[in-house]
């Protein structure tokens, strides 16, 4: 009983209560674990968007808003793979390390299927939210061996997919184009 109610209060410490994904404190130290356990094999931390996630709570409220980000999580979980870590950092932000990836085309592979998963919308209270994200992607360990280097750079790469016109991924690149309008 003491045992079965000491797992319950873990878990519920550790995951985000509206996605069911780890939630901020408890991504960043598995990550940091997974980091430290310093396999040469390559990883990618996702930093990902709700694109215009705000208008949905304004227009629809923030419990329609919570619906959508339930089904976001959903989606994230249903989509990686046992060994990859996801987690939610905070309002409609979400981190994934994808864990084993040793190439470009598989880290796109995993995020193309992830962004179409999302674009197909979410079916919330007997209608369609339509949805997209925007992901920046940090690769491991070429653009750094560090969690708060790569959540950096996968943060910076996910404002170059929103500039480029939402919905999309990008690379981070060590010259991010610049964010201003001409």
């Amino acid at each position: 009983q003491v045992v079965r109610e000491t797992s319950r209060l873990r878990e519920q410490a550790t995951r985000d209560g509206v996605t069911g994904l780890l939630n901020r404190v408890e991504t960043e130290r598995s990550i940091k674990q997974r980091l430290a356990e310093g396999d040469d094999v390559g990883g990618a931390l996702l930093y990902i968007d709700i694109d215009n996630f705000k208008q949905i709570n304004d227009t629809r409220g923030h419990c329609f808003g919570d619906d959508v980000l339930h089904k976001m999580g959903q989606a994230i979980r249903a989509n990686i793979r046992e060994t990859d870590i996801a987690g939610r950092i905070g309002g409609d932000e979400f981190i994934v390390y994808l864990d084993h990836v040793r190439s470009d085309e598989g880290i796109i592979g995993n995020v193309d299927r992830l962004i179409s998963v999302v674009r197909q919308g979410f079916q919330v209270r007997a209608e369609r939210a339509p949805v997209s994200v925007s992901i920046g992607i940090a690769r491991f360990p070429q653009d750094g061996v560090r969690y708060e280097t790569l959540i950096e750079k996968a943060d910076q790469a996910m404002y170059s997919a929103k500039f480029a016109g939402k919905g999309r991924y990008a690379f981070y690149m060590a010259e991010q184009p610049s964010l201003q309008a001409t």
